[in-house]
């Protein structure tokens, strides 16, 4: 099963598969997204979930705090899609949302 990841800062959406990250899919499509260690240590995949759900894997407390998850953050390298979902980019402006970029 895949689920639709919008990136709102790009106007695109990729397909994503239950054993596969955002940031995986991301990169393997061409797109140009923030990421650094790709091993959830370094936090510079860390991207707003704006809409959908994610599974987190393993990571740092120090890349994604539980203050960060509280407030809608996710690790785009360790974040596997549990439904359709909707990501910015931590420089896109707060008030973007998947339905403003339609």
């Amino acid at each position: 099963m895949t689920h639709r990841v919008l990136i709102p800062a790009i106007d695109r959406a990729l397909e994503v598969g239950e054993e596969q990250t955002i940031l995986e899919v991301a990169l393997a499509s061409g797109v140009a997204y923030p990421h650094g260690c790709r091993r959830g240590r370094c936090g510079s995949c860390k991207s707003r979930l704006i809409e959908g759900e994610v599974d987190l894997l393993p990571h740092t407390p120090f890349s994604l705090t539980e203050a960060d998850k509280q407030n809608g953050l996710i690790l785009a390298c360790r974040a596997r899609p549990r439904s359709d979902c909707s990501v910015a980019w931590l420089n896109e402006p707060a008030t973007q949302t998947a339905s403003q970029t339609a």
